[in-house]
């Protein structure tokens, strides 16, 4: 958690200096620079043999950091196209209430589903194993696809021709794919973000019961709302 607030209060700092185009260059390199370098670190710590393993969970995690560093520092700095039109894309969620509506209806819904968790194992000494079978694999996770999906994806096209950005775009010198991908990139990057919220309510989990539980299945999970998505 304090290494995704440092990213938000570095990404900050890169816009206050004018962005990557001025003055943020270089720091917003470094940056890319310093996910590379904790990436790096982390894979070959967790492929060293020692006494307690490494890579789960603390190589996982800062591998999955570095990444996320390199990636944001990609789309700083990258011209590429379909960098440039994924990012496009991206913003648009955020300036538009769709964004705000769909992750606060998925909060809320993240929210009901741990209380009737909750009540169900109320009484029990320990949480029932596997957790992520019995909170996430139900029913109420397969209510959100059904409607985050079309939520996102009503508005790539109509927004553009609703706004006549739609005539700029197909006359812009870029081909199909760039502009299609950057869409399906952009659109997958904000789905998964809202399942993040999944995450943070077996972060409570964890504070209210006070016991450690089984948290590899979130990852098979996670891998199974992407490709559904």
């Amino acid at each position: 958690m304090l290494a995704l607030l440092g990213l938000a209060y570095l990404c900050a700092f890169v816009n206050q200096l004018g962005g990557a185009d001025l003055d943020g260059y270089r720091p917003a390199l470094a940056l890319g620079v310093l996910g590379g370098v904790v990436f790096l670190a982390a894979l070959l710590r967790s492929v060293v043999p020692a006494d307690r393993p490494f890579f789960i969970p603390t190589g996982l995690l800062l591998m999955f950091l570095g990444i996320v560093y390199a990636i944001v520092s990609l789309f700083m700095v990258s011209d590429s196209p379909t960098i440039v039109l994924t990012r496009r894309e991206l913003s648009a969620y955020f300036y538009s209430p769709v964004a705000y509506l769909v992750l606060l209806m998925t909060g809320l819904w993240a929210w009901i589903d741990y209380v009737y968790f909750w009540l169900q194992m109320e009484g029990n000494v320990t949480v029932p194993e596997p957790v992520v079978a019995h909170l996430l694999g139900n029913w109420m996770t397969i209510i959100p696809v059904l409607f985050i999906i079309p939520a996102l994806t009503m508005r790539l096209i109509s927004e553009e021709k609703r706004t006549g950005t739609y005539e700029v775009l197909i006359s812009a010198p870029v081909s199909e794919t760039p502009i299609v991908l950057s869409k399906l990139l952009a659109c997958l990057t904000f789905y998964l973000l809202t399942w993040a919220v999944w995450g943070v309510i077996l972060i409570a989990l964890r504070v209210d019961n006070g016991r450690a539980f089984d948290y590899r299945p979130l990852l098979s999970f996670y891998l199974a709302v992407a490709v559904t998505g």
